[in-house]
């Protein structure tokens, strides 16, 4: 789904990184549901965002070169670190 959704959004173009920041789905929903006005996908079941979440660990296991998984069970200074650290091969080549 993630990947046809993407085809038909993007026309098939690519971005050289994706960061994947994973939680479990509970955990997500109730960051969210704690910090913003719930939108439409937000209202969406535990099953539908537990779903979701497969579908991208899938993706980046499918290209663990491009899709880089970040652990988000931490504080937002320390995830923010970790993506960084995630980011930090491909900004090397381009600098």
């Amino acid at each position: 789904i993630v990947l046809g959704l993407h085809r038909i959004a993007c026309r098939d173009i690519w971005p050289d990184v994706t960061i994947v920041i994973d939680v479990d789905a509970a955990t997500a929903m109730a960051r969210r549901h704690a910090t913003h006005d719930v939108d439409r996908i937000d209202a969406e079941t535990l099953d539908f965002h537990t779903r979701v979440r497969e579908e991208y660990l899938a993706l980046a296991a499918l290209e663990p070169q491009r899709i880089r998984v970040v652990d988000g069970n931490a504080s937002i200074d320390v995830v923010a670190k970790r993506v960084g650290q995630a980011l930090s091969p491909a900004l090397d080549v381009l600098f």
